[in-house]
């Protein structure tokens, strides 16, 4: 906006905006987790899981408050979502001794860990496809003979000649 001498502003003038691309991709990184853990494990999961996108540890015996689900199923959810690798448990130990009674679990989600172990698997994924895809495509080259005229309609056309392109 420009200034008129008057102290008016004139509104023909360009307006800048500045955007944090960092915040809107880790924005963007957080909200697919959160349905990734929706998908894999359920709506229970997702929560739990954000919350703990929202703090760094949380100490196990609040994590069901915060949650607002029974002791047992919370217990259960984070079982699972640690077995499959998406937390990690710190033992905080208030007695010398390590007596597992006074012992308070600190539930922690290590973000650039969790995302990079999904990226791996969905670019496996995609490779699995592609390769799936040229088996598939192979095949049907193995069983139409070299030179045969087959009639097809512009969209089969299509279809075949992407198919081929992609390959390549």
């Amino acid at each position: 906006m420009v200034e008129v001498p008057d102290g008016a502003v004139s509104a023909d003038a360009p307006v800048a905006y500045s955007v944090n691309l960092g915040g809107v991709f880790d924005h963007l990184r957080q909200k697919i987790v959160l349905d990734i853990a929706e998908s894999r494990f359920g709506v229970d999961a997702m929560k739990i899981v954000g919350l703990l996108q929202e703090r760094i540890y949380i100490p196990d015996d609040k994590i069901y408050d915060n949650a607002i689900m029974p002791h047992r199923m919370c217990r259960e959810i984070t079982y699972q979502l640690h077995s499959a690798g998406w937390l990690q448990f710190h033992e905080v130990s208030t007695r010398a001794d390590f007596n597992p009674n006074g012992t308070t679990y600190l539930i922690h989600l290590n973000m650039p860990t969790l995302v990079t172990a999904l990226s791996v698997e969905m670019f496996h994924a995609v490779y699995n496809m592609r390769l799936r895809q040229t088996q598939i495509l192979e095949r049907y080259r193995a069983h139409v003979p070299v030179g045969t005229d087959v009639v097809l309609s512009e969209v089969g056309q299509i279809r075949i000649s992407r198919i081929l392109s992609s390959t390549r």
